[in-house]
């Protein structure tokens, strides 16, 4: 019971007479306040809250942005899902689209995966795609090997392309061998070979039988 009424007290704190100052907080001109009030409105996690934090993801200080988007990726509600994929669509600097798909990365809707799946696909950003990269293997899906492979062959950063790589491996419990120092042509093969390797894996695997690839590769440990 006494669980029941602190929690209801903090609720009534957030959204009821703290409000007034949690708005001020939130609109203030200085960035201390303004993450102070992010802090505090996270603790309501609904969809008022929500609204109360969603037009600071386009604040023109990146770092209250950014602060913006993690509380999001933090809070129960779906229309906080619907905020974040909004970010990697309409939102022109990169580090907060990279920040979206981290926080994407966190919460549980189908929608947020398939997000994160367009960002490894088609992002123009290289570090954007490749923090979607490796968000995929937070996600746990050994389906996104597919999307991984796909992106990895046509990616034309090898860095970026060599998180893929990593990110199927991680997904599979295997290491690929990838060299981004390699010739384009040398890189084009090789990924190649890791494509059909990650293929057969799978399949061997739906079947419960051995894989007999022939690329290369090593248990993850």
């Amino acid at each position: 019971m006494l669980k029941c009424v602190m929690g209801l007290g903090l609720a009534l704190l957030v959204l009821g007479t703290g409000c007034s100052d949690l708005s001020k907080g939130l609109s203030s001109s200085d960035s201390g306040e303004r993450a102070a009030a992010l802090r505090k409105v996270a603790a309501a996690g609904d969809d008022k809250a929500v609204e109360q934090v969603a037009p600071l993801v386009k604040h023109e200080d990146s770092r209250t942005a950014t602060q913006a988007i993690e509380t999001l990726g933090r809070m129960s509600s779906g229309r906080a899902c619907e905020y974040l994929r909004d970010v990697m669509t309409s939102e022109q600097r990169p580090e907060l689209r990279r920040a979206a798909v981290a926080s994407l990365a966190r919460r549980k809707e189908v929608q947020a995966a398939e997000a994160i799946r367009r960002a490894v696909a088609s992002d123009p950003s290289p570090q954007v795609r490749s923090e979607a990269a490796m968000s995929l293997v937070r996600t746990g899906n050994v389906e996104d090997v597919n999307v991984l492979a796909q992106a990895a062959v046509g990616e034309p950063d090898p860095q970026v392309a060599r998180a893929e790589v990593t990110a199927m491996g991680a997904l599979m419990g295997v290491r690929f061998p990838y060299d981004p120092a390699a010739s384009p042509e040398a890189r084009k093969a090789n990924l190649a070979r890791i494509r059909a390797a990650a293929a057969e894996l799978a399949r061997a695997r739906k079947n419960h039988q051995p894989a007999g690839f022939s690329c290369k590769h090593t248990p993850s440990r």
